[in-house]
C-alpha cells in the first residue's frame, strides 16, 4: 500500500493512475487531475480535495471522513460503500455519481449539482443539502433523519421507503417525485411544491405542511395524524384511507376545491 500521509500534491496529473489502497490521509490534493483513477479502499480522511477533477474515478468503499470536496468535479464518480461522513461538498458537481450504500452523515451538499445521481441507501442523516438540485435523483430507501433539504429541487426523485423523519423541507420543489410509504414524521415541509407526488401509505405524523402544494397528488393510505395542514391546498388530491385523526385543515383547500369548513375543519 502506497502512502502519501500529509503529502502536497497540488495540481498534480494523476489521470488513470491505480492507488487502490492508497494513505491519503490528510493529503493536498487540491486542483489535482484524478480522472478516471482507481482509488478503491483508499484512505482520504482529512484530505484537500477543492476543485480537483474526480470525473469517472472509482473510490468505492474508500474512507473521505472529513475531507474538502468543496467545488470538486465528480462527474459520473462511483463512490458506492464510502465514508463521507463529514464531508464538505459544497458546490460539487456530482452529476450521475454513484453513491449507494455510502454514509454520508452529517456531510454539507450546499448547493451541490446531484443531477441523475444514485443514491440509494446511503445514510444521510443530519445532512446539510439547501438548495442542492437533485431532480430525478434515486434515494429510494435512504436514511434522511434530520437532514436540511430546503429549498431543495427534488422533483421527480425516488424517495420511495425513505426515513425523513424530522427533515427540514421548506419550500422543496417536490413536484411528481415518488414517496410511497416514506417516514415523513414531524417532518416540516411549509410552502413546499408536492404537485403530483405519489405519497401513498407514508407516514406524515405531525408533519408541518402549512400552505403546502399537494394538488394532484396521490395519498392513498397516508397517514396524517396530528398533521399541520394550515393553508394547503390539497385540490384534486387522492385522499382515499387517509388518517387525518388530529389534523389542522384550518384555511385548507379540499380535493373539491372547496374550503375546509367546520369547527374543528374538515374536508
Amino acid at each position: 500500500m502506497s502512502s502519501w500521509l500529509n503529502k502536497d500534491l497540488r495540481s498534480k496529473d494523476l489521470r488513470g493512475e491505480t492507488m487502490i489502497g492508497a494513505d491519503l490521509r490528510r493529503a493536498n490534493l487540491s486542483g489535482v487531475d484524478l480522472t478516471g483513477a482507481n482509488l478503491i479502499a483508499s484512505n482520504m480522511a482529512g484530505a484537500n480535495l477543492s476543485d480537483a477533477n474526480l470525473t469517472d474515478a472509482n473510490l468505492s468503499d474508500a474512507n473521505l471522513s472529513d475531507a474538502n470536496l468543496t467545488g470538486t468535479d465528480m462527474t459520473g464518480t462511483n463512490m458506492s460503500g464510502a465514508d463521507l461522513r463529514e464531508v464538505n461538498m459544497s458546490g460539487a458537481d456530482l452529476r450521475e455519481v454513484n453513491m449507494s450504500g455510502a454514509d454520508l452523515r452529517e456531510v454539507n451538499m450546499t448547493g451541490a449539482d446531484l443531477r441523475g445521481a444514485n443514491l440509494t441507501a446511503v445514510d444521510l442523516a443530519v445532512g446539510d443539502l439547501p438548495g442542492a438540485d437533485m431532480p430525478r435523483v434515486n434515494l429510494s430507501g435512504a436514511n434522511m433523519t434530520g437532514t436540511n433539504l430546503s429549498g431543495t429541487d427534488l422533483s421527480g426523485a425516488n424517495l420511495t421507503g425513505a426515513n425523513l423523519t424530522g427533515a427540514n423541507l421548506t419550500g422543496a420543489d417536490m413536484r411528481r417525485a415518488n414517496l410511497r410509504v416514506a417516514n415523513l414524521t414531524k417532518a416540516r415541509l411549509p410552502v413546499a411544491e408536492l404537485h403530483g407526488a405519489d405519497l401513498s401509505g407514508a407516514i406524515m405524523v405531525k408533519a408541518h405542511l402549512f400552505k403546502a402544494e399537494l394538488t394532484g397528488a396521490n395519498m392513498t393510505n397516508v397517514n396524517l395524524s396530528g398533521a399541520d395542514l394550515t393553508g394547503a391546498d390539497l385540490t384534486g388530491s387522492n385522499l382515499t384511507g387517509a388518517i387525518m385523526t388530529g389534523s389542522n385543515l384550518a384555511g385548507a383547500t379540499c380535493p373539491s376545491g372547496a374550503l375546509a369548513t367546520g369547527n374543528p375543519p374538515t374536508c
